[in-house]
């Protein structure tokens, strides 16, 4: 069978130390791009209640009644203050907040799909070259910011949440698009390490827990590499591969080291002059094949 190669673009923020392999998909759902209400909060009777309220509480805590009286006459004209406040009938709406998110989620794209600090001109002519299906989100993206940015610091409610829909729709089209058109790197291999296990009895089971999570992750990289279903043997998986991309003497070393560590459970030679050197090999291998996958997806844009 043929491999079918992952035509998604890397998504090369997701390379890097372990940090940057946890990276995920930018996800518009984790931003809150509501506009805010500035206006007071309650209304004229929940004032009344919460002075009265704390008149009561002042007066049970034996405060000198002079003092009990002012600190209520200031409640009153605060109450008076907020309440005209309420009635204005000018802008209260401020689109901050929204302007705020909208930068985070762009500079998480930026930084998700080419490792880049922050949203400019360059990440909107890259995502765009990637796919057409860009165009009309980011236009659409960069037109509401700058209409924030000529907005005031309060506007009119219908203006807000107007803005505020705009952006939300535009970042979920970009955040959909994203998951459409990029592949993140597999995150780090997690091995046991051997080094710490004292008896024979700890290295062998960590050698078996050790080639368990080999295979593993190599299954996450051949998806990384390939669209198509991955094979049921790693054999197969690691010559699909090398059929992709120009990575045959990583995949013989990673096999090697698979084979070496396969070879010391089965023969029970798990003595640690053994067992260390032999993992030590197949991480330095992994590492290797890692570095070579990824240099290869990335200059040669979609695998094959």
């Amino acid at each position: 069978m043929t491999p079918a190669p992952n035509d998604k673009q890397v998504a090369r923020g997701t390379w890097g130390g372990r940090q940057a392999r946890r990276r995920r998909t930018p996800d518009h759902t984790s931003y809150d791009f509501s506009p805010v209400d500035k206006r007071p909060p309650g209304s004229a009777a929940s004032d009344a209640v919460d002075a009265q309220l704390q008149f009561e509480a002042d007066r049970r805590s034996g405060l000198h009644p002079a003092l009990v009286m002012a600190k209520q006459a200031a409640r009153l004209v605060e109450g008076r203050r907020r309440e005209r406040a309420r009635q204005q009938q000018t802008p209260q709406w401020s689109v901050d907040p929204v302007r705020e998110s909208a930068r985070r989620f762009l500079n998480e794209v930026a930084r998700y799909c080419f490792d880049q600090g922050r949203w400019g001109s360059d990440t909107e002519v890259e995502l765009i070259a990637v796919s057409e299906d860009f165009t009309e989100p980011v236009r659409r993206m960069g037109q509401t910011r700058d209409r924030m940015g000529q907005l005031g610091s309060r506007v009119r409610q219908s203006t807000a949440v107007e803005v505020g829909s705009e952006v939300q729709h535009a970042a979920q089209a970009i955040a959909n698009l994203v998951k459409t058109h990029f592949r993140a790197v597999p995150p780090q291999a997690d091995l046991p390490v051997v080094e710490l296990r004292l008896t024979n009895q700890q290295r062998r089971a960590a050698l078996i827990a050790i080639g368990k999570e080999s295979d593993r992750h190599l299954e996450s990289w051949y998806a990384f590499v390939c669209s198509s279903p991955p094979p049921g043997d790693t054999g197969t998986q690691l010559r699909h591969i090398v059929e992709l991309l120009p990575v045959t003497a990583e995949v013989e070393r990673w096999r090697a080291g698979r084979e070496r560590c396969g070879m010391l459970v089965a023969t029970d030679d798990t003595t640690r002059a053994t067992v260390v050197p032999a993992t030590q090999e197949l991480k330095a291998a992994i590492t290797a094949f890692e570095e070579a996958v990824y240099r290869a997806c990335v200059r040669s844009g979609p695998a094959g």
